[in-house]
């Protein structure tokens, strides 16, 4: 869930983490607002539930949800099928869903409206997940406990402090019956966002008693610090915790993280030496990273990943030192456990080309190289353009499919987008057509023993040729008058 990395800026994702934060946090509130229905009685009870509906309105809504084509009956199926979307990570779809629901005539328009909210909050766009969740239906004490958490979290990540500050004690309090923690993650998060170093301070005193007594709440504070980048702080305060919380493999790893953070590896190494979870391999493999111990950096993500097969953390990490490494066709493999749906596939599908190209499977390349670059709408970025040259260059045998016209023109365009060795390509390939061919030979085609791409970046002083002259060009011209001379006779 807490994403490791070697530099601060790299380890939060902001949109990842607020999302699965605010469902831990909040789960029993999302949870509750639609049932699983199996009757048409459990249909009933929730319209009521939701609507508090008097007695007469709920007779006529019962009557109304027997019939299978009334317009209650449409829309809470379309909110039923919204939710298991949601769920799945289906938001275009979800969203779909819920447009259909009819905003001036539904009596559904405050789930409808926490729903959006909730994908706008999702796809990180919070400016459009308060605006959903500030709907007039939702003023009323009920839709304020179901909708203020995922407000002050949005408000958190638009820096909104002023407004953070006005919801979060209501907040607290509205949910306090529901919170396992009694809203202490809330509220020392809503404290420490607003910088209100004092308030966090004293919390910290007053409750250090409950906090170390309680492996719950010291997990809270804990992913709390690293949640805002305050592990520097939480650092300073870490003696305070019982020597019984440290027999936690949860609390070691997250005291390792906060270590990780702080760029203390060593400690960070000693929480964490003896623990084999995904969690404490991927802290392992950032440690080598850090110190450029790549072989086993690879052997620590690949423990991690034994262990949870699409744990993002371990992929990230993982694949780029799967190309640098050489080992393409278990980066292959990993890339098809990444399944973030935020990801843009076009960029998936470019690396995994790059990585067919390493085990050399061009026809493959070729074929998903075309289908990406359709969906660039015929405007892909060099890169791509660079693969695409190289790899019909390596396929320039089949001189019918793969004409050399196309080499050129794909190594002229890269060249323009100001990438020097598509020029030194380009230009060698105009009068060396069998440069293809040249490349996938495996015996000794030069002599020269430093001959290498550092070699080429050095600069070397370059000597004026001397022209000489064979024919001096008063001779020429004499030659020339003469001619002149005998045409005119005649």
């Amino acid at each position: 869930m807490l994403k490791l990395s070697a530099k601060l800026a790299e380890i939060i994702n902001m949109k990842q983490i607020t999302f699965f934060i605010i469902l831990l946090s909040s789960f029993n509130i999302l949870a509750g607002e639609v049932r699983a229905f199996k009757s048409v009685k459990d249909l009933q009870e929730l319209t009521i539930e939701e609507l508090e509906l008097d007695y007469s309105e709920s007779a006529n809504l019962e009557r109304s949800l027997k019939n299978e084509g009334s317009g209650i009956y449409r829309d809470i199926q379309n909110i039923l099928k919204a939710k298991y979307k949601i769920i799945s990570g289906d938001l275009n779809v979800a969203e779909f869903l819920l447009e259909r629901i009819d905003e001036n005539s539904s009596t559904l328009i405050a789930i409808k409206s926490r729903y959006l909210g909730l994908i706008s909050f999702i796809r990180g766009d919070y400016k459009k997940a308060i605006d959903f969740l500030d709907h007039p239906t939702l003023n009323n004490t009920k839709g304020f406990r179901h909708t203020c958490v995922i407000k002050i979290v949005s408000l958190m990540a638009l820096d909104a402090n002023d407004k953070i500050a006005e919801l979060g004690s209501r907040c607290v309090f509205a949910n306090e019956a529901n919170s396992k923690n009694e809203g202490f993650w809330l509220d020392l998060t809503s404290k420490m966002k607003i910088k209100n170093v004092k308030s966090v301070n004293a919390q910290l005193i007053k409750d250090s008693q409950r906090i170390t007594g309680d492996d719950e709440l010291t997990k809270v504070w804990l992913k709390t610090a690293l949640y805002l980048n305050k592990e520097f702080d939480i650092l300073k305060g870490i003696s305070i915790l019982s020597d019984s919380a440290f027999q936690s493999k949860k609390i070691r790893e997250l005291v390792g993280f906060l270590y990780l953070r702080n760029n203390d590896f060593d400690r960070a190494l000693n929480f964490i030496e003896d623990i084999d979870s995904a969690n404490a391999e991927n802290i392992k493999g950032v440690v080598n990273l850090k110190k450029k111990e790549y072989e086993l950096a690879w052997g620590h993500f690949q423990l991690a990943l034994n262990k949870k097969s699409d744990s993002q953390n371990s992929l990230e990490r993982a694949i780029p030192l799967a190309f640098i490494l050489k080992e393409y066709q278990a980066g292959l493999n990993m890339i098809k456990n990444v399944h973030n749906r935020v990801l843009d596939k076009r960029k998936k599908a470019t690396v995994n080309i790059a990585f067919l190209i390493g085990i050399k499977d061009f026809e493959k390349a070729k074929n998903e190289l075309t289908i990406v670059k359709n969906q660039f709408n015929g405007l892909p970025p060099y890169e791509i353009i660079i693969m695409d040259a190289y790899i019909d260059m390596m396929l320039s045998k089949m001189e019918v499919k793969y004409p050399l016209k196309n080499i050129e023109e794909n190594l002229e365009q890269a060249c323009k987008s100001f990438d020097g060795m598509s020029c030194w390509m380009y230009l060698t390939h105009i009068n060396w057509t069998s440069l293809g061919k040249t490349v996938k030979r495996t015996e000794d085609i030069s002599n020269i023993i430093n001959l290498n791409i550092e070699e080429w970046k050095v600069p070397h002083a370059s000597t004026p040729l001397k022209e000489s002259i064979s024919v001096d060009q008063k001779d020429i011209e004499e030659l020339d008058g003469q001619e002149a001379s005998k045409s005119l006779k005649y």
